[in-house]
């Protein structure tokens, strides 16, 4: 054993054994197959052969030729070859070989330490509910736009989201355009009832600013110009055809 062999029995007996038997069992196999190979040649010697080298040695060191040949006449000749033997039984199974030592597995590594949590942020406090909005009126638009044509006051254009400021570029851009004509007239409303036929409607004047300055609705419903209208002269064109029953209206400034 050199000192590498020590040094490993040391650290792992166990696995030094079972290194050594292994060696034994493969230097036994050598052997084995040694000594079968050395019984093959055995068996394949023809004893024909053998008896034939026997009697010429013998036969060399005889001088007398009497006994020369009363020694021919020993082997008589070579009889008829005879019948071939039966096959012999098959040899029983080898036994099966020692099955090496199993090693040992490694033992776990050690689970690692869980790190601390952080600390929890605090809540926020909760905001006051806010109060109730008031109910909106149960009117449809088409019904807050027949209240209003019918109302006997007149409608503040303040109520109009964005009207009276509509209305105060309209001017500027009118006087602009006529460089100091005539003023421009007072604003006209007008209500046509519909007859799901009709799609032009004739007006009491004309429009200013060419039949731009002019405000339609129907059914409550604002319409866009050149989207669902348009006014030539006093005519007003609809791009669409209003259900019968319906309204209508426009509110304008004439010229």
């Amino acid at each position: 054993m050199n000192l590498k062999e020590a040094i490993e029995k040391l650290k792992n007996p166990d696995q030094f054994f079972a290194k050594q038997f292994k060696q034994l069992l493969e230097e036994f196999k050598e052997e084995l197959e040694e000594l079968k190979q050395q019984k093959d040649e055995l068996l394949a010697i023809d004893k024909e052969e053998i008896i034939d080298e026997i009697l010429k040695e013998v036969k060399s060191n005889l001088k007398d030729e009497k006994f020369l040949k009363v020694f021919d006449n020993i082997r008589g000749k070579d009889g008829e070859q005879g019948l071939k033997g039966d096959k012999g039984d098959r040899g029983d199974r080898g036994d099966i070989g020692l099955q090496g030592i199993p090693s040992k597995d490694g033992k776990d590594g050690k689970t690692g330490k869980d790190g601390e949590q952080g600390l929890r942020g605090e809540k926020g406090l909760i905001g006051e509910t806010g109060k109730s909005g008031k109910d909106g009126s149960p009117d449809t638009p088409e019904e807050i736009a027949k209240k209003l044509n019918k109302t006997e006051e007149s409608v503040k254009i303040s109520v109009i989201k964005g009207l009276e400021t509509y209305l105060k570029k309209l001017g500027q851009s009118i006087q602009q355009k006529t460089k100091g004509g005539g003023g421009m007239g007072l604003p006209i409303h007008q209500t046509f009832a519909c007859n799901g036929v009709l799609t032009s409607f004739t007006l009491s004047n004309n429009v200013a600013a060419n039949g731009n300055a002019a405000w339609i609705y129907y059914q409550g419903q604002f319409l866009v110009k050149t989207t669902h209208w348009a006014i030539s002269g006093k005519i007003l064109s609809l791009t669409f055809t209003p259900e019968n029953g319906t309204n209508i209206d426009i509110t304008y400034i004439r010229t």
